[in-house]
């Protein structure tokens, strides 16, 4: 993160999870859509409890952490349908 902040970190982690061969057949578009929410990966990910392996020492935490996160997706997926109206 220190190093380009979110946007450079998460296409490393993208990169490493997925490989770099995933990350370079995704259109540029949804690329640049993708690290300009960054940051909004990694303040969820913060907020959740426990290692990286949640689902199995906090799966209660880790379930509500979901939920609100899906509630928050929701709504903005509302609103964006409603304004398109």
């Amino acid at each position: 993160m220190q190093e380009g902040g979110p946007a450079t970190a998460f296409e490393r982690f993208i990169r490493l999870v997925a490989t770099d061969a995933n990350w370079e057949r995704l259109d540029p578009r949804v690329r640049q859509r993708m690290l300009a929410s960054a940051g909004t990966y990694f303040e969820k990910t913060t907020r959740t409890p426990g290692t990286h392996f949640a689902y199995l020492d906090h799966p209660d935490e880790l379930a509500q952490t979901v939920r609100l996160f899906l509630s928050e997706v929701s709504d903005c997926q509302s609103s964006r349908s409603s304004q398109a109206s």
